[in-house]
């Protein structure tokens, strides 16, 4: 249990049983729709767990969302888009590089191309100097194949268009857009720094269709094969 958080969950388990029914037709028991919009909930993921996660937290993990060959690892993630500028520094940005180049090649890119975006326009605000643009420079030092920060309105072009592996991203909104709006479809997920090979969709539950079999199994099938190609060690499904 997260510090500072046990009358939030407190108040959640009691109301628990609001949220949680049994769907007599199909014999399972089932969420409310309401609980993945509660303000109450909402607040506590984002003050208490999202913050807090290993899985989110800037420094220990990272997550990859891929979809044909734009590939974009996120330096920061569940966190309100103001604290960004508050915790990206130069060690932040090279630890994620070192991480993200020595999982690139336990998946068998033998030196991968990575790109970092900036987070301002053209890449020309102080956390573009003064941040990021030390943390690259460190990597490279270190043999890393990196550049940036790179503009963030070409740097994903840039990506698809194959002149670079991956591009981290500074936040969450600038990576899964630039993903979400080149290919949805067939896109998945990866978390990078855990000590297995995690991959998933990288969408949300569809309820309005959930149970009529209309869903795009599209996402479900690249994560299985993105999966079982990395840990192979073949690189990418499409570089095969």
């Amino acid at each position: 249990r997260a510090s500072g958080v046990s009358n939030p969950l407190d108040r959640i388990r009691h109301r628990l049983d609001s949220w949680l029914f049994e769907d007599t037709s199909s014999g399972r028991f089932m969420l409310n729709r309401a609980i993945f919009t509660d303000p109450e909930l909402f607040d506590l993921e984002m003050k208490h767990i999202f913050e807090r996660n290993w899985v989110f937290l800037a420094g220990e993990s990272y997550l990859v969302l891929l979809t044909g060959p734009l590939r974009v690892a996120h330096l920061t993630d569940h966190i309100p888009l103001r604290r960004v500028c508050e915790i990206i520094s130069p060690d932040l940005v090279a630890l994620a590089l070192r991480q993200i180049d020595g999982a690139m090649r336990n998946w068998g890119i033998a030196r991968p191309r990575i790109v970092v975006a900036g987070l301002n326009p053209h890449a020309m605000g102080e956390e573009d100097r003064e941040a990021i643009a030390p943390g690259v420079a460190r990597a490279r030092a270190e043999g890393i194949d990196v550049e940036g920060p790179v503009s963030p309105d070409a740097v994903f072009r840039q990506c698809v268009e194959g002149r670079y592996d991956i591009v981290l991203a500074i936040h969450h909104d600038q990576g899964h857009l630039a993903v979400k709006t080149w290919g949805f479809s067939g896109n998945c997920a990866i978390i990078i720094e855990l000590s297995y090979l995690h991959a998933t969709v990288a969408h949300g539950t569809a309820y309005d269709i959930a149970g009529k079999g209309s869903a795009d199994p599209a996402m479900m099938l690249s994560a299985m094969r993105t999966v079982a190609s990395l840990a192979a060690g073949r690189g990418f499904p499409e570089e095969r």
